[in-house]
């Protein structure tokens, strides 16, 4: 391992990553099992934080989408992204992620923090795409560069 050219005292730490699609079968205990582990307490505290930063809700579950759509791109890579479609959909993105966003966001209203809208769209949309790219196109206020 390369940690241990580093400092050989790390030679000791144990690095099997588990795999969470060897039983897809929904039930009391593989519920229990992904609703509880470290992961996903690591999705909820970090999309609360992430919350808290961004203020943006459109942001926000955008990129809980997309990070879940990568960790599915990349199950073949590490053995900790394999998991169950139940638990990328319920577990992850309508679970953990959706309710660290939620909590992050109810904080953000009870301390009366400013919510941010991080879209550079200052025009209404429009049914057609040229019209669309025309209104972003020209209302660049570009003399503030």
């Amino acid at each position: 391992m390369i940690s241990t050219f580093v400092d050989p005292k790390l030679s000791f730490v144990d690095y099997n990553e588990v795999s969470y699609a060897q039983d897809c079968t929904i039930n009391k205990s593989t519920f229990f099992h992904s609703a509880f582990d470290l992961f996903a307490v690591a999705h909820f505290l970090g999309w609360f934080f992430k919350a808290l930063i961004c203020r943006d809700i459109k942001l926000l579950m955008f990129t809980s989408i997309t990070f879940e759509m990568i960790e599915y791109a990349l199950r073949d890579t590490l053995n900790n992204f394999k998991e169950c479609w139940w638990d990328h959909m319920l577990m992850d993105i309508m679970g953990c992620n959706l309710l660290g966003i939620i909590l992050g966001f109810y904080v953000i209203d009870k301390f009366k923090m400013e919510r941010y809208r991080w879209s550079l769209r200052t025009a209404p949309l429009q049914l057609s795409h040229w019209k669309n790219f025309r209104n972003v196109l020209f209302t660049w206020d570009l003399s503030s560069l």
